[in-house]
């Protein structure tokens, strides 16, 4: 598990291991649905590319740590 879900959500949410574990696959199961969002959205092209560019810093911060 992740650090940051670790000391953010076990230790200080105080939420189960179960419960952050089926937290980390909800984010995995629903990123192709963001991205998705973002590209048909009404954006413009260069606000499209900052918006995933922010959702794969986050994904990446997130999940820096499996393993």
């Amino acid at each position: 598990m992740p650090d940051l879900c670790q000391d953010f959500g076990r230790e200080r949410l105080g939420l189960t291991e179960r419960l952050l574990d089926r937290m980390l696959e909800d984010f995995l199961r629903v990123r192709t649905a963001w991205e998705v969002l973002i590209d048909i959205s009404f954006l413009a092209p260069k606000m499209k590319e900052k918006y995933f560019q922010v959702l794969a810093d986050r994904y990446a911060r997130i999940f820096s740590s499996v393993n």
